[in-house]
């Protein structure tokens, strides 16, 4: 059903109410209130706030910016002296490779292991046949921060990198996927994550998954190690998109 209501529209102000943007321009217009439901990746999320809901107006359906980038992971900032919305990358005190954390070593078994690691676009180490800085995710999300592991063949079984962290960050985060080229492979993985030696998280790399937002408790470790193991047949390589650890 659809419920009419006239609102007040205010540019900016909408996206960062209580932050004294509220000088922008506004006028009345009327609005339909009924979009019933915002799918983010698959699952039904919508703001527990029903003031916040997606509308309708001339036409365009407008939804709730800070809400939906939230929910798919992102941080969202509003920055009042330049009127500028920016939404992802690193946190406020956040540490990247190269940034607070420090890259340490690169294994793998049989030679047949695939590594690589970047930054903001920039190649960190690679041991990949794509020495592009950027790296794509099945679902078709391009990364210049991450870590991405996986295998050449079904000989090899193992690969890991190992971070210096230098026991500065509680949590390490990431959009855990599939590198495109690799999506249409068989078979199962494993990615392990280790701090100090004593594993805290464990997640599934098979065919067909989607993107999921990563958030592990490291513990303030000195090293952090991020392994990949293969299960059965020939798995897809895993990918840690927007890879950043958190004070």
């Amino acid at each position: 059903m659809k419920r009419k209501v006239l609102v007040w529209l205010v540019l900016i102000a909408i996206f960062a109410a209580g932050t004294g943007a509220g000088a922008a321009t506004s006028k009345m217009i009327e609005v339909y209130y009924n979009v019933n439901d915002i799918k983010i990746n698959g699952e039904s999320a919508m703001p527990s706030n029903p003031d916040n809901n997606p509308f309708i107006y001339n036409g365009t359906t407008y939804v709730p910016l800070r809400f939906v980038s939230q929910e798919l992971g992102e941080t969202v900032k509003w920055d009042g002296a330049t009127k500028t919305i920016t939404i992802g990358g690193p946190s406020e005190g956040a540490g990247t490779v190269g940034n607070g954390v420090q890259y340490l070593t690169y294994q793998q078994d049989h030679f047949q292991g695939q590594g690589k690691l970047g930054v903001d676009g920039r190649v960190i180490h690679s041991d990949w046949f794509s020495l592009a800085g950027s790296i794509t995710s099945h679902e078709g999300k391009s990364y210049g921060t991450y870590l991405a592991l996986g295998f050449n063949s079904t000989a090899s079984k193992n690969v890991y990198y190992e971070l210096a962290a230098n026991n500065q960050y509680r949590t390490m985060t990431a959009e855990l996927a599939i590198v495109d080229e690799t999506k249409n492979r068989s078979g199962t993985g494993q990615v392990n994550i280790y701090a100090d030696g004593r594993r805290v998280a464990s997640e599934t790399i098979q065919p067909g998954m989607r993107m999921k937002n990563l958030s592990v408790n490291v513990n303030d470790a000195d090293v952090i190690k991020v392994e990949y193991v293969s299960m059965d047949g020939y798995p897809p390589s895993a990918l840690l998109g927007n890879l950043q650890f958190n004070k």
